[in-house]
């Protein structure tokens, strides 16, 4: 079931919040159930469509996650919503969104960073968007700057879907040497680190 508001009063409901002092309180549960909700959609066998009439949420959570700073909330939120943009053809907006908060997560302090797992999984996304787009050197740049960084942190999962990357960036220049053995170097990971407690999982 889901409930409308007239605009007027969203605003005047939104002001009124404001007054209480409470905003950001409610702000930051709206931003966790949207990025549990996203989270839940994007699960084995669940459906995508779920999303689809929460994108004026979405999009409301990620602007006020970027506006606060809060590279961790808003880098996991992305990572969530990188499959469902590319299921549904939102390339540009996930490329720009993915890029904002990416961006975001290597500027502020250490204590507000994202989970390198978090970082890795939005990485993989950002590289997958790039390449849909018809960018392979910026996508190939990522999946490296990806693997640099599963490497020094020993994330294997985020290291497998990097190298996956490279390996159909490479078959897409008919490269099949170099991408048989980004894609054998990709298993070897991924039977190291299993699924991997984001979640995260080839996607190709």
């Amino acid at each position: 079931m889901r409930f409308y508001m007239l605009k007027l009063v969203q605003e005047y409901a939104q002001e009124q919040l404001r007054r209480t002092g409470k905003e950001a309180t409610y702000r930051w549960r709206h931003v966790e159930y949207v990025t549990r909700l996203v989270e839940r959609a994007i699960t084995p066998g669940s459906r995508h469509e779920w999303i689809e009439p929460e994108q004026p949420n979405l999009r409301a959570a990620l602007h006020w996650a970027y506006e606060q700073r809060k590279a961790r909330a808003g880098l996991r939120l992305v990572a969530a919503c990188g499959a469902y943009w590319i299921r549904r053809g939102q390339m540009r907006e996930g490329d720009l969104w993915l890029s904002k908060i990416l961006e975001l997560d290597s500027q502020v302090a250490k204590e507000d960073k994202a989970p390198t797992s978090v970082r890795l999984a939005a990485l993989y996304c950002a590289g997958r968007i790039a390449r849909h787009l018809g960018q392979p050197e910026r996508s190939a740049a990522i999946a490296r700057e990806a693997l640099l960084l599963g490497k020094r942190t020993d994330e294997q999962v985020g290291m497998s879907n990097a190298l996956a990357l490279l390996g159909h960036l490479a078959q897409a220049r008919d490269n099949l040497e170099e991408a048989a053995s980004y894609f054998e170097q990709s298993y070897q990971c991924a039977r190291l680190g299993g699924t991997g407690d984001d979640g995260v999982v080839l996607q190709e």
